[in-house]
């Protein structure tokens, strides 16, 4: 979900229009786009503003969620991102694990087609 306010700008005041709301799933973007843009030297990227600019969707084919083993941060300093406290090792099973979990994937570590890397450096 998304939602925000629109406003314009009337005589240098902030005036209310409405408010934008989106109920789409990353998957529903990221399937758009790469049906979208499939046979297309352009790439096209959605991303966080905020940092660590985490991907909602591309059209290389990479959904911007990896299925990791979780390991246990207590104790540990978090700055509360969730690919920081994950393992790097794939889950086994990703169906049927509840040491695994889903990590979002920040655009400057996205991987997995030779294409991601111009999102990478974006």
């Amino acid at each position: 979900d998304f939602k925000g306010a629109l406003a314009s700008r009337n005589e240098r005041k902030k005036v209310f229009e409405g408010v934008l709301a989106v109920d789409y799933t990353f998957t529903d973007l990221s399937d758009f786009l790469n049906e979208f843009y499939r046979d297309s030297t352009t790439i096209a990227a959605i991303f966080e503003k905020e940092e660590p600019h985490y991907i909602v969707a591309t059209s290389t084919g990479n959904n911007g969620v990896n299925i990791v083993k979780e390991r246990d941060c207590s104790g540990t300093s978090r700055t509360g991102l969730d690919h920081e406290c994950a393992e790097t090792m794939p889950c086994p099973d990703p169906t049927n694990s509840d040491d695994c979990k889903a990590v979002r994937v920040p655009a400057a570590e996205l991987g997995g087609h030779e294409r991601d890397a111009i999102v990478r450096s974006s």
